[in-house]
């Protein structure tokens, strides 16, 4: 699986469930900014409690590795767990909405834009990408958010 099958396949997941998400991290970073090698995609949803089961659901066993004690664990606590698929080495880092001002914020201004020539999804705008990414990463990583570009 190439990476932008299993953002669509993913995106679709929580499509089907109604499971409010943004992609943001290095993918919203290459969407509107620099291309840059990423072996994960990082996306803030709105998963709650009750829609564990229909997660674990999304992604089979035999193709990926998802325990459901972190999926819970994170929902409670609002952090996040992971989605990994093995066999092309790719991670997926589901981060829960943490109710706060910034996250309603983000998710107020999220914006669709085009995954593939048919699809969609919800992305975080350049500047909530941007300052987020800002107030966490160390000083390495500041370069990679020299290439988005402000609104």
């Amino acid at each position: 699986m190439e990476q932008h099958e299993l953002l669509l396949f993913v995106v679709d997941c929580l499509d089907k469930l109604n499971i409010p998400y943004l992609i943001t991290g290095s993918m919203a970073s290459m969407a509107y900014g620099e291309p840059r090698f990423t072996n994960d995609i990082d996306i803030v949803a709105d998963v709650r409690p009750d829609q564990v089961e229909a997660v674990k659901a999304c992604f089979p066993e035999k193709d990926f590795y998802l325990e459901t004690e972190s999926m819970k664990k994170a929902i409670i606590r609002r952090q996040q767990f992971n989605v990994i698929h093995p066999s092309s080495g790719l991670k997926i880092d589901v981060i829960i909405h943490r109710k706060d001002a910034f996250d309603v914020s983000r998710f107020s201004r999220a914006r669709q834009l085009h995954v593939s020539e048919t699809r969609t999804a919800n992305f975080a705008t350049p500047r909530m990408s941007f300052s987020k990414k800002w107030s966490i990463i160390n000083r390495e990583d500041r370069r990679n958010t020299s290439g988005i570009s402000p609104e």
